[in-house]
């Protein structure tokens, strides 16, 4: 993967892209807006239940919305851990998807009400413009056709690498068996996405914290959310 880091001001057309993303949440309320405005057309919903140790500790919500040729995607989940201390955490992650490629990508993360990642990314003339939370940016070159928002909805059947919205970076994902897919993480830890006729049924996760399991409910259909 060639990735160029640049610190450079940013050129005319993209001076306002560059200061709505530097500004704190904004980003998060951009992609939000962004992923309503598609509710016009047919909607899929899929809730999972979030356990750990055998209990449910909180919810994920994914849904995946169509037009023509372009995909959104969001998955959003709320999740309460009692440690030594009560850790509440709340992530939402988005994605856009044109003619099969990457067009847009966010992902915001909240812990007990502290932002912690404010990632994004978006396709330009160059490939792809990626930003964290520090304000640091840096070019992705090369095409991206799956990311770790696209598992929840799509089967990486022939992908070998999958873009992280968490590590800003093509990361590898090896079949494990059949439905089943491993992912490993920048940092060590690795997640599992596990498929049933194409549909993800459940996802082990695991956090600086503790492991998780995500099991789906049945799909829900709507043509307006």
């Amino acid at each position: 993967m060639r990735q160029i880091l640049k610190s450079r001001k940013w050129n005319a057309g993209n001076r306002m892209k560059g200061s709505i993303a530097r500004r704190p949440g904004l980003r998060f309320f951009i992609s939000l807006i962004t992923f309503m405005a598609a509710l016009t057309a047919a909607a899929q919903q899929t809730e999972f239940n979030v356990i750990r140790n055998g209990k449910v500790i909180g919810t994920a919500t994914a849904t995946e919305v169509s037009t023509g040729t372009t995909n959104y995607y969001k998955v959003e989940t709320h999740v309460t851990l009692q440690l030594l201390y009560k850790v509440s955490i709340d992530v939402l992650l988005t994605s856009t998807y044109q003619d099969g490629l990457l067009k847009e990508a966010h992902l915001y993360k909240k812990v007990n009400g502290s932002v912690k990642t404010d990632n994004h990314l978006q396709r330009n003339t160059e490939g792809y413009l990626v930003e964290n939370i520090r304000q640091e940016s840096s070019i992705v070159t090369e095409v991206i056709n799956s990311s770790i928002c696209s598992l929840y909805f799509r089967e990486p059947v022939n992908g070998s690498t999958v873009f992280s919205e968490a590590f800003l970076r093509q990361i590898p994902v090896q079949k494990v068996s059949a439905g089943s897919y491993l992912i490993t993480l920048p940092d060590g830890k690795q997640d599992i996405f596990t498929y049933r006729n194409g549909r993800c049924t459940q996802v082990k996760i695991e956090t600086s914290f503790c492991t998780i399991v995500l099991i789906a409910q049945p799909v829900k259909n709507f043509s307006r959310l």
